[in-house]
């Protein structure tokens, strides 16, 4: 994506930066979906593992919460990954 967009024109530092950053923080938000749409979903282990693969949170630490708790990481993250795209874009 990055390469295309800079055959297409020069970016400037900045804005290869920020169109780095932005591939990489729409994956993590893309990798809530389809894993963790129930409450079901945010109890099972092998969902949460796939949802958070690539990020730095670790399944350990989600297991020893409850549902209601798992619902508010889950909030959080996804609202400070839309801010963080708000500053990328």
């Amino acid at each position: 994506m990055i390469t295309k967009e800079c055959e297409e024109k020069r970016l400037t530092p900045k804005q290869f930066v920020n169109i780095s950053l932005e591939s990489m923080v729409s994956m993590w938000l893309e990798q809530q979906y389809g894993w963790l749409e129930t409450d079901d979903d945010l109890m099972n282990d092998e969902h949460l593992e796939e949802a958070f693969y690539w990020t730095s949170i670790e399944l350990e630490d989600l297991q020893k919460m409850t549902l209601r708790e798992r619902k508010e990481v889950l909030r959080i993250y996804k609202d400070q990954i839309r801010r963080l795209l708000k500053i990328v874009r």
